[in-house]
């Protein structure tokens, strides 16, 4: 059945299209002016919209906006709308941890039993001591879990952020069976990169300052940090501002045989070989989903907010003046975690990039983002997709990434 498959493919495609390769050398910075490169890689990638920010010298050097917010009703992209930034969210709730580390309120060594109000404990290392060191290096010997079945689609999910955890990685929760999400090595052991175990350092927040991750992070981190337009949770937003997620589906030209979740094969085949020109495109959005889990992914933000943001975590101050964290714990954040041997690339929820910067990806359904910078040098860029990743987009935000260099 593949095969012919396969085989009606190529009768109907043979003779008249193919685009191989991405023609990237048209969009060198030297060869076309940077809004128009832009809007060329958004033109060949099928992006339908996208902000952008670049910070040189510890201070915003632009913020821009691309395309639609909302594809349908022809809203554009602004600076205020708001966009689904995915996992860049850990590093931010990572902000309101270290701030809690400053006030005494957590240790990043000590036991994460002391704070919770259940025992999360690897049942095939009791005496073994999970810590807060170890969620925020991927290193606590938690497996993954980030499942879009239990999104619940434009609100928050009524199951709370305690319960959802409880359920999975407490004895007595209904889905723990027998410790099925832990490893088989001890916290510590290996990194393993784990939304659980991101979600669960958000439940600290909750454990320590008695207020949900989102109202603390709001109150004492994002808005002190000037990200006056963030959001945790879809029944804080107003949806008109929320750029709407799309997945992209191609199709074979002047059919309608487009790439689905159902043949592989047929999927690769097309991605391989058939253009983004907009007969052979058609962007499927998705409702705005809230997240169970929401401290590993759920954040929404604009583009101004975040590029504040990001000047005050490289000058380490308030948007008022003041100093935002003591410098030992800035220091800490830019560390190896948990050390240089185990993980010599991971920070404290960050991660250091091949080219040497620090930051963080975010991809979901309809989200493709990128926040990163230089500490040292206080440069940075940020970038904002609605639609879902694939090989191509990840080429396009690539070449984005080296016009923002």
């Amino acid at each position: 059945m593949r095969v012919l498959i396969l085989i009606m493919v190529l009768s109907v495609v043979s003779g008249y299209f193919i685009l191989r390769g991405f023609a990237t050398s048209n969009f060198e910075r030297e060869n076309c002016e940077f809004n128009k490169c832009i809007e060329g890689i958004m033109l060949q990638f099928a992006i339908p919209g996208m902000a952008l920010a670049k910070i040189n010298q510890g201070e915003i050097e632009f913020t821009k906006t691309f395309g639609f917010a909302n594809v349908a009703k022809g809203v554009e992209v602004n600076e205020d709308t708001l966009f689904h930034v995915a996992s860049i969210s850990k590093p931010i709730m990572g902000l309101s941890l270290l701030q809690l580390v400053d006030n005494g309120l957590l240790d990043l060594d000590e036991d994460i039993n002391s704070y919770l109000p259940f025992e999360v404990i690897n049942p095939l290392f009791k005496d073994e001591k999970i810590t807060l060191r170890h969620l925020a290096s991927h290193t606590s010997g938690i497996k993954d879990f980030h499942d879009p079945t239990t999104f619940i689609a434009n609100k928050d999910p009524k199951i709370s952020l305690h319960r959802h955890l409880h359920s999975m990685l407490s004895i007595g929760g209904e889905k723990y069976e027998g410790g099925s999400y832990f490893f088989k090595q001890p916290p510590g052991y290996f990194r393993s990169y784990s939304n659980l175990a991101s979600g669960l350092a958000g439940l600290l927040v909750e454990s320590v300052t008695q207020m949900p991750l989102s109202q603390y992070s709001d109150e004492f981190t994002l808005k002190p940090l000037g990200a006056d337009r963030a959001f945790w949770r879809l029944n804080d937003t107003d949806f008109d501002n929320i750029a709407v997620p799309y997945e992209l589906n191609v199709c074979l030209p002047d059919t309608e045989i487009c790439t689905n979740g159902d043949n592989q094969e047929l999927n690769d085949f097309i991605n391989e070989y058939v253009d983004f020109s907009p007969s052979n495109i058609r962007l499927i959005a998705y409702p705005h989903w809230g997240n169970p889990q929401y401290p590993e992914g759920g954040l929404r933000a604009s583009i101004d907010s975040l590029a504040h943001l990001m000047v005050s975590i490289l000058n380490n101050q308030k948007a008022n003046g003041d100093m935002f964290l003591s410098p030992d714990t800035y220091a800490e954040m830019f560390h190896s975690q948990p050390n240089e041997k185990l993980a010599p690339r991971q920070r404290f929820f960050w991660r250091e990039n091949s080219s040497g910067l620090i930051g963080h990806m975010g991809s979901d359904l309809g989200a493709f983002t990128a926040f990163y910078f230089d500490p040292h040098s206080k440069d940075g860029f940020i970038i904002l997709i609605n639609r879902s990743s694939d090989e191509r987009l990840a080429a396009a935000m690539t070449l984005i990434a080296k016009l923002l260099a």
